[in-house]
């Protein structure tokens, strides 16, 4: 009989492979909010994970959550049950500092309203993350210009947002969310305030950004927007309605 230690190695005793962890991983989220006619639920039990390179996109009418999930996953509010974690950080458990350095180093925000400073350039708006984070001048400088070439703005480093159209504006925001190179990038209605041809283009940037190997997560109600991602997590009165998994031939439901 053939000694088994003495045979070649088969592809059978490959140890299998160990999936790597989500990047951002909710457990049995809720949260809940005082209102002047009793407690509101804003988030009602959700529990998600969300792959490192993943593009999903929460859909909802308003009220359904979308948002608060949003400034959740961006520790600028607090759940009031469950856990969120973003690497190995629960958001739920962390304490001020740790989320401070949470919203500086591991996301990047993108909002609707571009939330650009008027009296700064395009350049400055850019830096502006890094010289809160300490980065040195000449360093900051150089990123953000660097960051505008990506986006698309080279040559409107200098002009102010009034200067700007909402695409350019938009384009700005997306290249002051990349500038302290944070792994999660998060946009609440990123086209909302675009015409369609703007925001398609804006969708384009960031679908190229994900492949390139950014996590984002998108807050939409246009299911033009939700179609640039993996996935769209539908939420109804802050759960789960369903989820919708992106296939090479369309969509195709799930749970």
């Amino acid at each position: 009989m053939t000694n088994l230690l003495d045979r070649p190695p088969t592809f059978l005793d490959l140890p299998l492979p160990v999936a790597a962890p989500p990047l951002v991983r909710l457990v049995d989220v809720v949260r809940r909010y005082k209102m002047g006619s009793g407690p509101v639920t804003a988030v009602d039990g959700i529990s998600l994970d969300i792959a490192r390179g993943e593009f999903v996109a929460l859909m909802g009418a308003s009220g359904s959550g979308k948002s608060s999930l949003l400034n959740l996953l961006g520790g600028l509010d607090r759940p009031t049950s469950g856990e969120i974690w973003v690497a190995d950080l629960n958001l739920a458990q962390a304490g001020k500092r740790a989320l401070v350095e949470h919203r500086r180093r591991q996301v990047g925000f993108i909002f609707q309203s571009f939330n650009l400073l008027l009296h700064r350039s395009a350049l400055e708006n850019v830096e502006l993350p890094m010289m809160l984070a300490g980065v040195a001048p000449a360093i900051r400088r150089a990123r953000a210009a660097a960051l505008l070439v990506e986006v698309g703005l080279a040559e409107r480093s200098d002009h102010r947002p009034s200067e700007l159209s909402g695409g350019e504006q938009q384009r700005v925001a997306i290249a002051r969310a990349l500038a302290n190179e944070s792994p999660l990038l998060l946009a609440d209605e990123p086209t909302g305030n675009l015409d369609s041809a703007t925001g398609a283009s804006v969708m384009q940037l960031l679908r190229d950004l994900n492949r390139a190997g950014r996590t984002l997560v998108v807050v939409t109600h246009d299911p033009g927007v939700a179609a640039y991602a993996d996935r769209t997590v539908h939420l109804r009165d802050g759960q789960i309605l369903r989820i919708e998994q992106q296939t090479p031939g369309g969509r195709e439901d799930g749970r």
